[in-house]
């Protein structure tokens, strides 16, 4: 499978529109090596990215969104594709995040309990996905903005996590080899195959 095929076939199995920037970084086979130096975010700010990440994509039997990189990918998306508006965004919504962490006197989304996870992480995505006749959630660690900030995080965080090593082989089971065994039934193997 080529990579265009596959940018197509990811963005509609998972619902998510893929940016211009994440589909260039997918085109062109860009990865953040495991020695990616933070070049865009701070510590702060890659920790609630890393936070926000494993709520979209949480450990389970296999490991989440964090595990696979999608800190380093984020970094690397803001630095190399994103616009310097892009990145000003970004950077002011998760001020606004972690503006309301200190305020309730958090060091880190992971600090929260899980009913205000909950809670800030539908706040979140009815506010980058909403729906009709569905009221939006007030939530003082959100900012208005006409690209909120789960519109960009959570498209990047399944790229991040379905292009890794991680999600390919643990969660995909991705052939090694790339045999193809288009009649094996379900129940044989157990999960989708990329």
């Amino acid at each position: 499978m080529n990579r265009r095929t596959f940018v197509r076939q990811l963005s509609a199995s998972l619902g998510v529109t893929l940016t211009s920037g994440t589909v260039a970084a997918i085109l062109s086979g860009c990865r953040p090596t495991k020695e990616h130096a933070l070049a865009f975010l701070t510590e702060d700010e890659a920790a609630i990215v890393g936070s926000i990440g494993d709520l979209i994509i949480p450990d389970t039997d296999t490991p989440g969104a964090r595990a696979a990189g999608v800190i380093e990918y984020v970094d690397m998306l803001l630095t190399t594709f994103s616009p310097v508006e892009g990145q000003t965004r970004v950077r002011a919504q998760i001020r606004a995040i972690r503006e309301w962490l200190q305020s309730e006197d958090l060091k880190s989304l992971d600090d929260l309990e899980g009913a205000k996870q909950d809670r800030l992480m539908e706040a979140l995505d009815r506010q980058a996905f909403p729906q009709d006749g569905e009221p939006q959630i007030e939530h003082p660690g959100l900012t208005t903005s006409d690209s909120p900030l789960l519109r960009t995080l959570k498209p990047w965080t399944i790229a991040a996590y379905y292009t890794s090593e991680i999600g390919a082989t643990m969660e995909l089971h991705q052939p090694p080899f790339g045999a193809f065994g288009g009649d094996l039934p379900f129940s044989q193997v157990g999960k989708s195959w990329a």
